[in-house]
């Protein structure tokens, strides 16, 4: 017991220690130190006279201002045009449709200016051998109608065309 009481208090003695901050003489040291800023322009000097004169200097990297490049900030908002992820859902009238042709022949001759197809498409099984066909794309709500391009779809095969989600991004 008598030891572990005298272990005990070696301990706590050696956390006392570390708590406590001795002061030493080097310190004084510090304030010998001399600043000399009245050097500084000669080093400044120095330098410029060690620069070549065909290397770049700061100058030479700053933006050069005139009043001719100077641009104008318009006063009217900026327009920023709404986007909107669908997904359709095309099923063919029979099974002798060629989906995978059908998905090139889509891609082809559906085109509007902000329409996006996303390559990623899925060929799904209906029931007694159908299949059908999701596709997604991205339209800017502005330039097109989502109307058209299901119009567009209808008129190349015998299909119906469901819009299977319609997100706004």
């Amino acid at each position: 017991m008598e030891i572990n009481k005298t272990f005990l208090d070696q301990l706590r003695q050696q956390k006392i220690n570390k708590n406590v901050f001795e002061i030493n003489q080097s310190d004084d040291e510090i304030d010998e130190c001399n600043f000399e800023i009245s050097n500084h322009n000669q080093n400044a000097q120095q330098a410029k006279d060690i620069t070549r004169s065909d290397s770049p200097t700061f100058e030479d990297f700053e933006p050069k201002k005139s009043k001719d490049s100077a641009l104008e900030v318009s006063k009217e908002p900026i327009a920023i045009s709404a986007k909107s992820q669908i997904v359709l859902e095309i099923k063919p009238y029979s099974d002798e449709i060629d989906l995978s042709s059908l998905i090139n022949h889509i891609f082809d001759s559906v085109k509007f200016a902000g329409l996006v197809w996303k390559k990623e498409t899925k060929i799904l099984p209906i029931a007694f051998g159908l299949k059908k066909l999701q596709v997604a794309c991205v339209i800017e709500d502005d330039k097109v109608c989502i109307d058209d391009i299901v119009d567009k779809i209808m008129e190349l095969e015998e299909v119906t065309v469901d819009i299977m989600s319609f997100f706004k991004i």
